[in-house]
């Protein structure tokens, strides 16, 4: 403020004539002053994008900072000063109009999860959609995406912060979101406290009897019968 006033009664002292000067000429005087940011954007304003770049880094005017490397066509620096800064969505807005959708998703996974997990599968990168798809509470997708993932260390992890958020909505006592998460994990047993704490005998219901049918699949599974030679027949036995 200090720097406006100054400015001003220099003009109407020494240069009554500023505002008539050349843009060019104008934005000398308003740097030469300290007004950084003014100068900044009249340089800008002009196309001397060099000279707009150094103002705004004086005035540590960042937005500013990274129109200019936009303008001079320095995508990288503009994209360093973007995430830097947290201009998310104009770094995901640049990094569109030059297809580098991956990171593009990054940006968006700041303030669009959605769509960052869109761009995520458009560029199979199943993992990092799921976490997206986390991060805006739609935990069907994030699972589907998760069991969909090739490598199994991904898999193992996705499926684990699943089953800690389902944990934490128990305690936090969303019963309905941590039931249909637990549901999908087949925990079962986990999804029952979650029905009872609902008092909804219909689910109640429903998840006894997946419990019954886990239980009895299970019990299959290890009575699969083997099978030996012994004297000419053929004995089954349990393993």
């Amino acid at each position: 403020m200090i720097t406006y006033v100054k400015f001003f009664f220099w003009a109407i002292t020494n240069q009554r004539d500023f505002f008539r000067l050349p843009p060019l000429k104008k934005s000398h005087i308003l740097y030469k002053h300290k007004l950084y940011k003014q100068a900044g954007l009249l340089y800008y304003s002009i196309g001397e994008y060099e000279l707009a770049l150094t103002s705004f880094y004086n005035a540590n005017s960042y937005k500013n900072i990274f129109l200019t490397y936009n303008q001079l066509g320095q995508v990288s620096d503009a994209l360093e000063i973007a995430e830097k800064y947290g201009f998310y969505r104009e770094g995901a807005q640049l990094c569109m109009e030059h297809s580098n959708y991956v990171k593009a998703a990054y940006f968006y996974s700041y303030v669009n999860p959605l769509k960052a997990a869109q761009l995520y599968k458009k560029t199979h990168k199943i993992y990092e959609a799921g976490l997206c798809y986390l991060k805006a509470e739609d935990y069907s997708k994030a699972y589907i995406c998760f069991v969909s993932c090739v490598n199994h260390l991904h898999k193992k992890q996705g499926l684990l912060y699943l089953e800690e958020i389902a944990i934490v909505l128990y305690y936090q006592k969303r019963y309905q979101q941590a039931y249909k998460i637990f549901v999908e994990l087949k925990y079962f047993e986990s999804a029952l406290l979650c029905a009872y704490a609902l008092n909804h005998d219909i689910l109640i219901d429903e998840t006894t009897h997946l419990i019954t049918t886990q239980f009895s699949s299970d019990a299959i599974l290890l009575v699969q019968p083997s099978l030996e030679q012994y004297d000419g027949e053929c004995v089954v036995t349990a393993i």
